[in-house]
């Protein structure tokens, strides 16, 4: 056996987008049922994992892999994240709870769960 968080909990929501999202990046609620690509210091909904035209999908529950800031990197087990900026995520105390499972200090990525 080995080890896998593939599928866990897996779920997407449709939202409008606003402006151009990047798949792979934190994303906040903007409006009413609108999300836009995350800013620093923001508490963020869930990554966007594509986008079509005027709609995005985007993973509020599951595994993803995320970038982080390294002069705030998250911490392994339960950890507060909050947005960075430029599609990465960074510890915050008071951030949004998320499991992280584990960190490649090297490429600078983190596996979430959300």
């Amino acid at each position: 056996m080995n080890i896998s968080f593939q599928g866990y909990m897996e779920n997407e929501a449709t939202f409008l987008a606003e402006g151009v999202l990047t798949a792979g990046h934190p994303v906040t609620v903007s409006g009413n049922g609108t999300v836009a690509e995350s800013k620093a210091g923001e508490l963020f909904a869930g990554v966007a994992a594509r986008q079509e035209g005027d709609y995005a999908a985007v993973q509020t529950h599951g595994v993803v892999t995320l970038g982080y800031d390294p002069e705030n990197a998250p911490t392994r087990g339960m950890c507060g994240l909050a947005a960075a900026g430029g599609g990465l995520v960074k510890k915050l105390d008071g951030g949004r709870m998320a499991l992280v499972v584990s960190l490649d200090e090297t490429a600078k990525t983190a596996g979430i769960i959300l």
